[in-house]
Formats: structure tokens, C-alpha cells, sequence
């Protein structure tokens, strides 16, 4: 006889009466320790009062009528020598064929190989932080280009630490002046309650939350200052209410103290509210101190958005949600997003996507007769919204979309506000889609006799959702269980390449202006809309590339798409430029909130800086290494990529996770610079950064050669050609096969074209 272990061979008594499967473990198993509850084996038979009797085996299947011996020990199993054999067999096969596996392993040399990623090309990586706390890395995480597992690791767990440099600045992420504003300047990140979450748990209820005024915190002329600047600096990039509408409403409430419906007054605070905080964000410093000049931007901004939330709770959000709360808490959790900690700053998507669903935001509102042309702009504008972010948060953090494929609502409308639901915007879109009128270009403040139907940030936002929204199908794709086949790699080069063309032919319908002297007031803004506009869809053009085309590096595919890694290495490189520039350049204050705000250009600087450990004296490795440069020469400790020309703008502080993503892309710059014979010590100053970064994108515009190329078509061009063949019908054809491959939304799309 030959004792094998000294587990029990029955399940406990807890985990049969649970019917779960039991690990027997001594002198507790997992499941009854975790529940607090007695593990018991073999003592009393479920259901019964007898005495359940221990068991042992000689055999695997005793002969019929034999019965166990109830005096044999319980901790002692019997096995025939024929079985032992069968086990000694099997085990002696596995030990073999390690052997083997070891022996075909050329870089082991007789040690432990470094684990590496890829092994699994669909199955991502699973980072075990503790034996019961594990995270799921897909293949698209950014940091899953470093091609060391224990790399990736280290940075995973210094990520999650919980030991901060100093833990007054993480855990109070604005700096409020309770001093002096001791009840209207609330905090936003310092409290035990997380404000992001309406509080709608067993605490709250029978708690009376009184309605916030708006006076208590903001003078009519400040709200009103507050609502211009965010329709200057935020509504061009995401719009989410109708201009004309929206001012009309707060001024009547700001004037009254109540709105023309009673019952919307608090909704309507809440909204106002929502967009003063995102005025704070946009406001340059100036402004802020002209109107404010004993606060700060984090003082006001954080009070702002905690009052704003409040009134979204007062008005019955997320129980009973209107399009006007779920507006203000899209703006409240949204602008201060971070892609460098997206899931300390995103837990709110889920539950705006299901208050949109309760609202029927996900469903076009040309199904729905009784709603207006206005509302129904806005409500698709809420939902592209939501989708945008989800997105967003998918390639932040590597995990799967939420945003399903059940919805069908229509691309937004460019047209300006004023001529939303006007007959002349109305003729106007029914004129340029049939094909009888080409569309209008934006504004030109050197052309003052030529009105335009359209604006700057319709033509831009059309451009960002289009391109999000290849993004999204390329990732559901790309996330599916199955090795893509080299079909679809091509039929994701085609949508890739078509989202160049269409980004290109925006850019291109937006005036090339130049600021000078004689611009002021509102020639001067959309002179500087037109520029930012301008290189933010350029920029598009990049980020695609950078964020879904690693997945395909370790794929066997590539040879279906020789040039994916040139082309993505330029595009990085690109990404980066264009990154750095609306960083610096002082003109776009307005809009840096948002860039680099909001965004960090994680998956360009990994792959550029994998490139450059992999191939450091690579013709393309000089541009590269000054556009990681221009980068980390922005980076402000403990703030990550920051606005501002040679001094830094005013930002919020990031959270440890997104401090270490930082620190992780300093140690691989040291890293690839030694490759290179470089001393990666020699780092710019910012104001030389600065320089350096204007004068680069300066050669962009004023070079002919290089502006040509800037503005290009796809360089394969002529593979599109072949690929794409020349009549309409085999043309539809081939991209209705292309969608239909990829799973996406068409509902919009007529002969298969794609927006």
C-alpha cells in the first residue's frame, strides 16, 4: 500500500451541501475558510442520520456488492501495482517531453529563460499581483509592447502600490483654500465618499440633499463668462448641447432663479453648473485671475464639479435620468480623465451607458416622431459621446468595449448650431447628400464676405468619431478569440487607409489662416481653432496606428502587410510631434485641456521606444529619439505630460499608477540610448524642448516637400488601386465583405460606402 497524500479523498460536508467543487484542504478547505464556516470531512452524511463512513480503494471502480472497510484509516488510499505502473508511465512521458521542449530552446543555455510575451497570440497576459488578485492584460495594452513579462510586471505592480510620495498631494488632487472658502469649495479626491458615484446606497436614503444655488458659488456675470469660454474652448471638441438653446435657458434661470418649467430647475442647475467647471478647464490663466483672483483654477474647478454632481443626486440621477443630468455627469467625470490612470477616473462609463439606455439614446431619434431636430442632435451627441469614451477607456486600460452592438444612431450633423432644425440647414444636407452641392469649408477670418453653414468643430468632432469609430471596430476585431486570417488583416489596412483619406479631405475643408497683428477678439480665435482643428485631425491620422497596430507585430500575418511596422514606427514618430506641439504652442490654450489634458501618448511612446532598444541605428532612430525628447522634456514630475510654453500650465496631479507608467518610459529611454552609444543622462530643458518642437512643426507647414508629404494620400496608393477595383458595384461589394468581417455599425452607411 502506498500513501499518496494525506488529503481527504471526499468532499467536505459545507462544499457537497453548496454542490462545489471542494480542494480538500487541510484542516480547512479554500471555500469554507472564505465563508468563515466549519470545514467538516466525513463525519456526517448529508441528509441522512447515519454516519458516513470514510472510503478507500484498492481498485478505481470497486467490484459490485463489495463494501469499503470501515476500520481502514482514512488518510491511506490502496491502489493496485498495475495502476501505480500506468501513473509512473504518464509521469515519465511528461518529464520527456519537457526535456524535449527544453533541449529545442537555444537561448535557455542550461537557465530559466526570461518570460516573454506573445506565447498566446489572443490570450493577452494574466499579472497575478496575490493569489487572489489577478489582472488581465490584453494585447493592446500599451505597456504590453515591452516584450519582457517581468518587466511588464514590475511596472503592473509598482502601479497598484499603495505607498505614494506624498500622500496629502495624491489623495487631495485639488489644493482648496477651505480657510476661506470653507463651504462652497469642496473635495475633489480628499473626501472618504467618492464623489464620482452618485451616492445611492442604503446610506442616503430618508436624507434630505438640498438643491444647490448656483449664487452661492458663481455671480451671474461669472456664469455667463464661464459658459462663453466653454463654448469656445470645449464645445468645438466635444459638443454636447445645443448652443442657442443652452444660453437661452441658463440666462432665464440665471435671471429668475428658476426655469420655465419648475420641475427642470434643478436639472438645469446641475447642466449650468456642469459647464461652468468645464469653462474653468478650457479658461486661460489669465482669464481666471481677471474674474477670479483669489481662487485658483483647482479651488474653483473642484467645487464646481462637486456642487454640479450634487444636483445631479437631487434631481433623481441615476434612478430617474433626463438628458440634461446625464449630460452634466458625462461633463463632470469625463474632462478630467487621464489615459494614464484610466480606471481611477472611468468606473462612471457603465452607468452613463445605462442611463442612456433608460433614456433611448442608443436608438436614432428618427424613430421617434414626436422628437424635434434640436433635441435629437443632442441626444445623438450625448451617445457618440459615450461611445468616444468607451473607446477611450478600452485602449487605456486593454480591456474589452462595454458600448454593445445594439445600437443605430446617425453620424452628427457639421452644420453650426444656429441652423440645426432651420430650413436652410436643412435644405443644405439634403442638397450636399444628394450630391448637387459640395460641402462647405469652415470659416476664414480673412474671407469675411463668405459665410459658411458649417463650423470648425462639426467638421472636427465628425473627423474624431469616424476615426474612433474605426478604432472600435479594429479592436473588437482584434480582441476575438480566433487568429485573424490575412483576409481581414487586408481588410483592416483598407479601413485604416480610408480613414487617412477621409481625415485628410477635413483637414483640408478647414482654412489654413495665419494670426497676425490685426486678428483680434473672434478672427483671432477661429484663426486659432482653424490651426488646432487642423493638426488634431492630423494627429488622428497617427493615433489609429499606434493604438491597434502592435497586436499584429508577433502575428505570423504580417506577411499579408509587409510594411505595418515602418509605416506604424513613422506614424508614432508623427503622434508624438504633433503631441508635443499642441502641448507647447501657447495659441491653443483653450483647447489643452483635453490635449494633453485628458491624453497621453502612452502607446507611441512605447513603441517608439521598443523600436529604438531594437533598432538603434535604424535610419529612422534620429527622428525618433527628438520626438521622445520633445515628450519627456514636457513631462512634470507627478503631473505626467503638461501644457504650457516655457513655463508649465497650472494641471492636476496623477495618481501613482500614472506616475510609474512615466518613470517606466525614462528607464526605457536609458535603456535605448545605451543601445545607441548615447548618454541618456543629456535631456532638454522644456523652454529648449519648446523651441525645438515649433521650429519642427514650422518646417511641416512652410516646407513644400515636407507639407506635400504631411498632406499626402496613403503612400500605397496604387495598392488601394489594385486591391479596389475600379467600378462602383465591385467596389460596394468588397467593402460591404469588409464590414461584414469586422462586425461594425453600417446602419447609416447607403451601397455599402463608408460615411
Amino acid at each position: 500500500m502506498y500513501n499518496l497524500s494525506n488529503r481527504p479523498l471526499t468532499t467536505c460536508l459545507e462544499c457537497r451541501r453548496r454542490k462545489l467543487r471542494c480542494d480538500r484542504g487541510q484542516p480547512s478547505c479554500i471555500r469554507c475558510r472564505t465563508r468563515d464556516v466549519p470545514c467538516i470531512y466525513g463525519q456526517q452524511d448529508l441528509g441522512t442520520n447515519h454516519t458516513a463512513r470514510p472510503f478507500h480503494f484498492v481498485q478505481e471502480q470497486p467490484a459490485v456488492g463489495e463494501e469499503p472497510d470501515p476500520d481502514e484509516d482514512p488518510d491511506f488510499v490502496t491502489i493496485s501495482t498495475e495502476q501505480l505502473d500506468s501513473i509512473e508511465s504518464r509521469i515519465e512521458k511528461l518529464s520527456r517531453m519537457v526535456k524535449n521542449l527544453k533541449s529545442k530552446n537555444p537561448d535557455t543555455d542550461g537557465k530559466e529563460a526570461s518570460p516573454r510575451l506573445g506565447d498566446s497570440e489572443n490570450a493577452g497576459h494574466l499579472f497575478i499581483r496575490q493569489p487572489q488578485h489577478r489582472q488581465h492584460i490584453s494585447r493592446w495594452f500599451w505597456a504590453s509592447m515591452c516584450k519582457e513579462v517581468t518587466e511588464l510586471d514590475a511596472l503592473l505592480t509598482l502601479q497598484h502600490s499603495n505607498k505614494f510620495a506624498d500622500e496629502d498631494d495624491f489623495h487631495q488632487t485639488f489644493d482648496f483654500s477651505t480657510a476661506s472658502h470653507p463651504e462652497s469649495e469642496l473635495s475633489f479626491g480628499g473626501d472618504k465618499e467618492d464623489p464620482s458615484i452618485p451616492d445611492t446606497s442604503s446610506r442616503t436614503l430618508g436624507k434630505q440633499i438640498s438643491a444647490p444655488n448656483i449664487e452661492d458659488h458663481l455671480t451671474e456675470e461669472q456664469a455667463l463668462f464661464l459658459s462663453q469660454v466653454y463654448i469656445q474652448g470645449y464645445h468645438p471638441l466635444v459638443p454636447l448641447v445645443h448652443v442657442p438653446s443652452f444660453l437661452e435657458q441658463s440666462e432665464y434661470l440665471l435671471r429668475n432663479g428658476t426655469s420655465p418649467n419648475a420641475d427642470e430647475t434643478v436639472e438645469c442647475i446641475s447642466l449650468v453648473l456642469a459647464v461652468c467647471f468645464a469653462g474653468v478647464l478650457a479658461c486661460t490663466d489669465e482669464q481666471l485671475a481677471s474674474e477670479f483672483p483669489d481662487r485658483s483654477r483647482n479651488s474653483i474647478g473642484g467645487a464646481l464639479n462637486r456642487v454640479s454632481l450634487n444636483a445631479v443626486r437631487v434631481a433623481g440621477f441615476p434612478s430617474k435620468p433626463t438628458l440634461r443630468t446625464l449630460t452634466a455627469y458625462i461633463i463632470c467625470q469625463s474632462s478630467w480623465l487621464r489615459e494614464d490612470e484610466p480606471l481611477t477616473a472611468c468606473a462612471f462609463v457603465g452607468l452613463a451607458q445605462r442611463a442612456a439606455h433608460m433614456l433611448g439614446l442608443h436608438k436614432d431619434p428618427s424613430h421617434f416622431p414626436e422628437i424635434g431636430p434640436i433635441e435629437a442632435e443632442v441626444r445623438r451627441r450625448v451617445w457618440w459621446q459615450i461611445v468616444h469614451i468607451d473607446v477611450t477607456i478600452t485602449v487605456a486600460t486593454g480591456l474589452p468595449p462595454t458600448v454593445d452592438t445594439s445600437w443605430d444612431v446617425q453620424p452628427l450633423s457639421e452644420l453650426k448650431d444656429e441652423f440645426i432644425g432651420t430650413p436652410q440647414g436643412l435644405e443644405y444636407e439634403q442638397v450636399v447628400a444628394a450630391g448637387t452641392r459640395t460641402q462647405d469649408l469652415a470659416d476664414d477670418p480673412s474671407s469675411r464676405n463668405i459665410t459658411s453653414m458649417v463650423s470648425t468643430g462639426g467638421i472636427l468632432v465628425r473627423g474624431k468619431l469616424h476615426s474612433t469609430f474605426i478604432m472600435r471596430k479594429a479592436l473588437i476585431w482584434i480582441a476575438g478569440r480566433r487568429t485573424p486570417t490575412a483576409n481581414e488583416i487586408r481588410g483592416l489596412r483598407y479601413l485604416f487607409r480610408r480613414n487617412h483619406k477621409e481625415l485628410l479631405s477635413r483637414i483640408q475643408r478647414i482654412p489654413d489662416s495665419r494670426v497676425n497683428a490685426n486678428n483680434l477678439g473672434e478672427d483671432k480665435h477661429q484663426t486659432n481653432l482653424n490651426k488646432w482643428a487642423r493638426c488634431l485631425l492630423a494627429l488622428f491620422i497617427d493615433r489609429n496606428w499606434t493604438l491597434v497596430c502592435h497586436p499584429l507585430f508577433q502575428s505570423t500575418l504580417m506577411k499579408a502587410w509587409s510594411d505595418i511596422y515602418d509605416q506604424t514606427i513613422s506614424h508614432c514618430q508623427g503622434f508624438l510631434l504633433k503631441t508635443a506641439y499642441l502641448a507647447c504652442n501657447t495659441e491653443f490654450t483653450l483647447f489643452q485641456w483635453s490635449w494633453p489634458g485628458n491624453h497621453q501618448p502612452l502607446h507611441a511612446m512605447m513603441l517608439i521606444l521598443q523600436f529604438l532598444i531594437d533598432s538603434p541605428h535604424s535610419t529612422l532612430a534620429s527622428d525618433c529619439r527628438n520626438a521622445v525628447d520633445f515628450v519627456l522634456a514636457l513631462y512634470e514630475d507627478g503631473f505626467g505630460l503638461v501644457a504650457g510654453g516655457g513655463e508649465p500650465k497650472q494641471s492636476r496631479r496623477i495618481a501613482q499608477g500614472g506616475t510609474e507608467a512615466w518613470k517606466f518610459f525614462f528607464r526605457q529611454r536609458k535603456q535605448a540610448w545605451e543601445a545607441a552609444g548615447l548618454n541618456p543622462s543629456q535631456l532638454w530643458s522644456r523652454r529648449e524642448a519648446v523651441r525645438k518642437c515649433l521650429t519642427a512643426m514650422e518646417n511641416v507647414v512652410t516646407n513644400e516637400k515636407i507639407k506635400e508629404r504631411f498632406l499626402a494620400d496613403d503612400p500605397d496608393r496604387d495598392v488601394i488601386r489594385q486591391e479596389i477595383k475600379s467600378t462602383d458595384a465591385e467596389r460596394r461589394l468588397l467593402e460591404r465583405q469588409i464590414d461584414a468581417l469586422l462586425d461594425g455599425q453600417e446602419h447609416w452607411i447607403e451601397g455599402g460606402l463608408l460615411w
